[in-house]
């Protein structure tokens, strides 16, 4: 039995990986430096389509499954 990831799998879990490394984690030190919430961070996860990812795509979502 393989327990191993899809390729399309692999490839969300790459992109959420790089866009967590790049855009979350230094804009959450700046959000605690700062004392305010980055909207450009919720902007970038919507344009990469991770915020919609899990809504169904009848809906306007990008129709992932659950695995």
């Amino acid at each position: 039995m393989d327990f191993g990831l899809e390729p399309r799998h692999e490839e969300i879990r790459a992109l959420v990986r790089r866009l967590a490394t790049e855009v979350v984690c230094p804009a959450a030190r700046r959000a605690v430096e700062e004392r305010r919430f980055d909207r450009s961070v919720v902007d970038a996860l919507s344009r990469e389509g991770i915020l919609g990812g899990p809504i169904p795509a009848e809906h306007g979502g990008g129709g992932w499954d659950d695995v």
